[in-house]
């Protein structure tokens, strides 16, 4: 004959289980409805190990060690839905303090231990919550361990993996940031940027809009800090002025299928752009491809100013003197330099500093020739 008491232990356990079920179908919350509530339930997906370890030994005192804990015990998870006696029961309420209303995912590899997981231990005959992960094995937490509550065993990874069932943990990995929209550009070019000093007062745009500049060819690209080139800025004079045709002695080193072929012949043509002496003073290079300083500039933008547009191109060269780099500037290239700087068109380069300098032996950019061609071309 079985004893009273082992009767009502079943018993008891039947009527628990009993009552959980009701709740879940009555919608109660199941912690409530059998009256285990744990003592601090966590809100929200992020929870870091810290966190999860402060939230667990803060049962201590409500779970305290040596305090009788058997098979009698029931808990339900409504979080994971789990339901469990004994050693399973604390080790749910001891979860469910930790990470509230996180799910759980179950794993077999135990070098995936962390801090607030459940392990399922002993052939499946016995349940912990990992306290503290160490070199050597776990601290651990667990109910029914001598039919009471204990904090604290040290067990070895050794004596783990002999029994190992499985492991629960609840930490959510944070969703992974969304790929960044890729950066479309300003002006239908990849490598320019709306609000850059560039784009300040409509210059940049006036050049495109005006078709004084445009990208490379087959690309998005505009070469925004690239070395503007000497058969480049021939081209955009030659828009300048209408594109007429002239004819001019070639140069050697300009082959005439070239795109800028019928431009550097106009620049030839005009002495805008000069090309480059041999040795016996005759001009036969003219360097298309050659990036051009900006003193260089100067010069070419004032030749045309002066033969093509007829402009008075004088200066008394103070205000272009004013700036840091006057005392670089070629002797050739003083008069240009100064009229260029009176206008407007040039005012010098803001260095890494933060600093304004003529700079002049400096590479023009593409990006400043689109917003001094701009500029000069709003003035012719």
């Amino acid at each position: 004959m079985q004893r009273l008491s082992e009767i009502s232990g079943r018993a008891r356990r039947f009527a628990l289980a009993l009552m959980a079920a009701l709740a879940l179908v009555m919608g109660m919350p199941a912690a409530l409805a059998i009256g285990a509530q744990p003592a601090y339930a966590a809100q929200g997906a992020s929870v870091s190990e810290q966190e999860a370890y402060e939230r667990i030994v803060a049962l201590r005192a409500q779970y305290p060690e040596g305090m009788r804990w058997t098979n009698d015990d029931y808990y339900l998870s409504p979080a994971l839905y789990q339901a469990g006696y004994g050693c399973h029961a604390f080790a749910l309420i001891l979860s469910d303090a930790a990470f509230g209303s996180n799910p759980g995912t179950t794993y077999e590899d135990l070098s995936q231990v962390r801090v607030g997981d459940i392990l399922r231990v002993n052939y499946d005959t016995h349940t912990v919550v990992v306290l503290e992960v160490r070199d050597g094995g776990v601290v651990v937490a667990e109910g029914n361990y001598n039919a009471s509550i204990h904090w604290g065993r040290v067990i070895s990874f050794g004596e783990l993996s002999r029994g190992f069932m499985y492991g629960i943990t609840r930490y959510v990995e944070p969703e992974p940031e969304p790929d960044p929209e890729p950066d479309q550009g300003y002006y239908g070019f990849s490598d320019i940027r709306e609000g850059e000093w560039y784009t300040q007062g409509g210059l940049f745009e006036y050049a495109v809009d005006h078709g004084l500049m445009s990208g490379y060819t087959d690309s998005d690209l505009f070469g925004t800090y690239d070395p503007i080139t000497r058969g480049q800025v021939a081209v955009i004079l030659h828009r300048m002025a209408g594109e007429p045709t002239v004819a001019a002695d070639p140069f050697d080193d300009v082959d005439e299928d070239a795109y800028y072929a019928p431009a550097i012949a106009w620049a030839r043509a005009t002495g805008v752009i000069n090309g480059y002496r041999d040795e016996s003073g005759a001009y036969t290079t003219f360097g298309p491809n050659e990036p051009v300083t900006r003193e260089q500039l100067a010069v070419m933008l004032c030749n045309y100013a002066s033969r093509v547009a007829g402009l008075d191109v004088s200066s008394d060269l103070d205000e272009a003197a004013s700036i840091p780099g006057w005392e670089n500037v070629s002797e050739w290239a003083r008069p240009a330099m100064g009229w260029i700087v009176d206008r407007g068109i040039m005012s010098g380069k803001t260095m890494e500093d933060g600093s304004r300098n003529l700079d002049p032996q400096g590479s023009a950019w593409r990006v400043s020739m689109a917003t001094m061609a701009a500029s000069f071309h709003q003035m012719l």
